[in-house]
């Protein structure tokens, strides 16, 4: 492959997508962190996408969970290098080894692939000089492009097209069809996006192509909160799991879903059709290889089960109701749940935020952001948020504005990949990348202060 075509790598809290720019369907997704549990035999260690093997990883109690990035700032390269190591050098399990993109030219000249990298949005510029130094002195790539996630979205105007929708006169959710809004730049100039990740949700305008970063605003819950709160109702209703915050997370991603009207009406339908969720618990016994045709069944994460089928081998499970849509309400309506202490004076939510965020931008341009949302993250994959947040926002909107969103369920965490890929297509990009050259020429300092970093656009 041309080392021209550049590496895309969505630097997630929680998950690491990685791949290059003419495979967006060949997307690596990995989980961002390394894992350390005790067993008989002393202490395991679990690099990405191992913690889900049993082989591997026999027992997630008591599991400590080491990430590179805290708050959303990388601040462990240690860590990182150990993943990125484990993602790049890893034909066996990722059919990828970037040692097979590299270009010999001559005896010390060799060609090294480009990067287009994602980093959280008010990344630290001492934080984000460490990683200028290790991307072009350790690894040594030929370019790098980095800027927060929601500034790639507005060149993905063929997806944000695909799953934009509106409420129509009757209130019904219909696709938008704005197919005029396609021609003329290659990126949209207005767009609000936000961005719900592990650690906290961002509502990031986007002005002329650029952050607008006086208005952007930040929202407390995030996937984090959303597995510390599960993790305390299951523990106080059903069974003790505070020091399983794997299982609890695999629950959150399998189960959950947004009450689709309203959480008073979701109590009731509960109350009337018993929506009851059951999922089966890990087993206690050691693994010593797979005892069923079902993967799942062997999971060290436990599997949801279809209604009707019973736990394999008598295994414990969990019947959840109104807890899978409790949880969500969170970030809609945070005062129908109990906080603790750190999230009691400034946990808004985030129709809330919206609000606060347009009300920074321009007057004139509060309609058109409103109309032209996107949501990324992979909070947004829990099955009716992106409808449920529709509704909400139009009735907290004037009347003459039109709330359009876009998003695609089941696929947000992977929709700011693929306008990475779009965006590595553009001529802004050859333009705006710093080379390997420019940047032993200038040194850190102008790389962050010059190029990249929001210091440079306040």
């Amino acid at each position: 492959m041309s080392t021209e075509v550049p590496l895309i790598i969505d630097n997630g809290s929680y998950k690491l997508k990685f791949g290059f720019a003419n495979e967006p369907n060949g997307v690596k997704t990995v989980h961002n962190c390394i894992v350390k549990t005790k067993s008989s035999f002393g202490d395991k260690y679990c690099l990405g996408n191992q913690l889900e093997d049993p082989s591997i990883l026999t027992s997630t109690t008591n599991a400590y969970i080491k990430r590179s990035k805290e708050f959303g700032q990388l601040t462990s390269w240690e860590a990182q290098s150990e993943i990125w190591d484990y993602c790049f050098y890893n034909p066996s399990d990722f059919g990828f080894d970037l040692n097979e993109h590299f270009q010999k030219k001559g005896i010390h000249d060799i060609k090294t692939p480009h990067l287009i990298l994602s980093e959280t949005i008010f990344h630290i510029p001492e934080l984000s000089k460490n990683t200028d130094e290790v991307i072009f002195e350790e690894y040594a790539f030929s370019s790098l492009y980095k800027a927060p996630a929601a500034a790639y979205i507005p060149f993905n105007r063929e997806g944000i097209q695909r799953s934009q929708v509106l409420l129509n006169s009757n209130d019904n959710i219909v696709s938008s069809n704005n197919e005029k809004e396609i021609s003329g730049e290659n990126y949209n100039k207005f767009q609000l996006v936000i961005d719900s990740g592990f650690d906290c949700t961002w509502v990031i305008p986007i002005i002329n192509g650029t952050v607008f970063y006086e208005a952007v605003q930040k929202c407390n819950f995030g996937g984090k909160f959303f597995t510390g709160y599960l993790k305390e109702l299951i523990s106080y209703r059903h069974i003790d799991l505070s020091q399983e915050t794997l299982i609890v997370n695999k629950i959150k991603e399998k189960c959950l879903f947004m009450a689709p009207e309203s959480f008073n009406k979701s109590l009731l339908e509960l109350s009337e059709k018993k929506i009851v969720k059951e999922y089966v618990l890990p087993s206690d016994e050691p693994y010593i290889g797979a005892t069923s045709l079902d993967k799942e069944i062997d999971s060290n994460l436990g599997y949801l089960i279809q209604t009707g089928e019973k736990p394999a081998n008598n295994r414990i499970s969990l019947k959840l109701s109104d807890e899978l849509f409790t949880v969500p309400e969170t970030m809609i309506f945070p005062e129908k749940v109990k906080f603790d202490s750190s999230l009691t004076m400034t946990s808004h939510s985030l129709i809330e935020v919206i609000n606060k965020s347009l009300n920074l931008c321009p007057e004139v341009l509060r309609p058109l952001l409103i109309s032209n949302i996107v949501l990324i993250g992979g909070n947004f994959n829990i099955p009716n948020m992106k409808e449920r947040i529709l509704k909400e926002l139009q009735l907290n909107s004037p009347t003459e504005w039109t709330v359009r969103i876009s998003g695609e369920t089941g696929k947000s965490d992977l929709f700011a990949f693929e306008s990475m890929c779009k965006f590595s297509t553009t001529e802004e990009y050859r333009q705006a990348r710093v080379t390997r050259e420019e940047y032993l020429e200038n040194g850190l300092e102008w790389s962050s202060r010059k190029r990249f970093g929001f210091q440079a656009f306040i």
